[in-house]
């Protein structure tokens, strides 16, 4: 069973910023709302050193994909791991 229902809102965030409980972050962290239960679910430093994640969606299976800065991460909510991440070398032109 997946943690993150169909309707569900993932939100992630941009350093510096303030999370929910109103402390300062140097990482960037994604929540998850549910709207079925109200329940908000915080995801604190899945990849070490990330500032933002700018891109996130729930595949089929449950797992949870990503953009964070220049990476592609697969998460499962299930055991809060990131089970896949890539380097794209994104740059500007």
């Amino acid at each position: 069973m997946s943690i993150l229902l169909t309707a569900a809102l993932l939100v992630g965030s941009l350093v510096p910023s303030v999370t929910l409980a109103e402390e300062s972050t140097t990482q960037a962290e994604f929540f998850s709302y549910d709207f079925n239960t109200g329940q908000v679910k915080k995801y604190s430093v899945i990849l070490p050193g990330i500032t933002i994640i700018s891109a996130l969606m729930t595949a089929p299976d449950g797992k949870i994909w990503g953009m964070a800065e220049n990476k592609l991460f697969i998460f499962d909510p299930s055991t809060e791991t990131v089970t896949y991440q890539a380097n794209l070398n994104l740059t500007a032109r």
